[in-house]
């Protein structure tokens, strides 16, 4: 008998996953789907071969974040269908360094909250260079990420996993998630006026019902405009409290919202020690086509 298939987020740190998380949780509220959300295997219990796949079943899942995403803990990986959120891990290690010294939450995260105290003490290019190296691992709650390791070894050519760009998200975001939730079947294909008018009412009755009893059954598709309220609803101006993309507040956790602000804190030690152990995956994700830069 052949499984279910179960809709899934596949993303890593820095890579919007704080909007993706709060985005798909709109989304399932909506839908009526149960979604579960893990940082790494140890949040799902792994042992052995108890993988993502078997703790869905476990659980009763009809859609999965998995933000830590590791191939190798997968499982049945055509069980899935589902997106993958990549960036450029050199704005990865930038967002990263100054969440990890200002604003990243550090509960549940004892690693962090330790490590916090050597980015405080360091000077910035220091400490810069010491993100670096726990970005890499990103040890979390005695579990180690390996963060960069984990991007190299994706399968890229996965036909059930649609392979998305952070920097596509930032610029084109209402368009992106449409295609995103199109690709997961979850996007009307009529989209009359009436049809709208009709959604409505029935998610609005949901809504309210949803506190009040546990029976109602999942609705297979949302209209394009449900998508489009949510993006507008979690826009960066609103989520950093109407600052605009590209003004930058070093203490929130939505800081400056723009791609290639690596180019503003890379000096050429930086560039060098990034070169040596970083550039295969540029190339490999695209984002460079040598070392000439």
């Amino acid at each position: 008998m052949q499984k279910q298939k179960i809709l899934a987020f596949f993303g890593h740190h820095k890579c919007a996953s704080t909007f993706m998380l709060s985005f798909i949780n709109g989304v399932c509220d909506l839908a009526g789907l149960k979604h579960a959300h893990y940082h790494s295997p140890k949040m799902w219990g792994y042992e052995s071969d108890f993988n993502l796949d078997k703790a869905v079943d476990q659980n009763k899942l009809q859609f999965v974040s998995y933000t830590g995403a590791d191939l190798k803990f997968v499982g049945d990986v055509d069980r899935f269908r589902g997106v993958h959120i990549v960036r450029d891990p050199r704005d990865i290690a930038i967002s990263s360094y100054f969440s990890h010294r200002n604003s990243h939450s550090t509960k549940g995260w004892p690693e962090l909250a330790e490590f916090r105290k050597d980015l405080i003490r360091l000077p910035k290019d220091e400490g810069i260079l010491e993100n670096f190296k726990f970005t890499a691992k990103l040890p979390v709650d005695g579990w180690t990420t390996n963060l960069f390791d984990t991007m190299m070894e994706w399968n890229y050519n996965l036909e059930n996993i649609m392979e998305i760009r952070f920097e596509d998200l930032v610029q084109e975001p209402y368009q992106t998630i449409l295609e995103m939730f199109e690709f997961l079947g979850l996007v009307e294909s009529s989209e009359i006026y009436p049809s709208g008018l009709s959604s409505l009412w029935r998610y609005s009755i949901r809504k309210y019902l949803s506190r009040q009893i546990n029976w109602l059954q999942p609705i297979s598709s949302l209209p394009a405009w449900v998508f489009l309220l949510i993006v507008y609803n979690n826009r960066f101006t609103k989520l950093a409290g109407g600052r605009k993309k590209g003004n930058e507040d070093k203490t929130s956790h939505y800081r400056k919202g723009v791609p290639g602000d690596w180019k503003n804190h890379f000096n050429e030690r930086h560039r060098q020690y990034f070169k040596e152990h970083y550039n295969d995956l540029l190339v490999k994700l695209g984002y460079e086509s040598g070392t000439d830069w």
